[in-house]
């Protein structure tokens, strides 16, 4: 028996459409109960990653924004590493951003899910996640 499940999310466990397919989410379901435990590591926001695991229903670990955060079960962050606030200002001002032209920033902050327009073509990757844009 595997004592450890770890799983990406596009293209892993999600469909095309970024959907969970039931039989996938029955089956962590199933291996979860038996004690297995569940890690999701993705490039993800960690809001949308928990939605998704809110869905699953499950207790998983999640390693999220490409490593940059670690909540277990129950939440609490055990590991942050935050970009410089002032790197962050660099790097979205209009002459490296595309000032609303093709370059479309994406800001996650904590909770929020940040974004300089309205884009929703976007939103499609977050159907399954509850998050929402700001």
């Amino acid at each position: 028996m595997y004592s450890v499940i770890a799983t990406d999310l596009d293209g892993t466990l999600l469909h095309s459409d970024h959907t969970l397919d039931p039989f996938t989410a029955q089956t962590l379901r199933t291996v979860a109960a038996r004690g297995v435990l569940v890690i999701i590591a993705t490039g993800r926001h960690y809001r949308d990653v928990a939605g998704i695991r809110d869905l699953l229903g499950i207790d998983a670990y999640l390693i999220t924004s490409n490593g940059a955060r670690v909540h277990v079960p129950g939440d609490q962050c055990v590991y942050s590493r935050n970009l410089d606030p002032a790197a962050v200002r660099r790097l979205v001002q209009p002459y490296l951003a595309g000032g609303n032209g093709r370059v479309i920033v994406n800001l996650f902050a904590d909770d929020a899910w940040l974004i300089d327009r309205h884009a929703p073509e976007l939103l499609v990757f977050h159907q399954d996640s509850g998050s929402n844009t700001k």
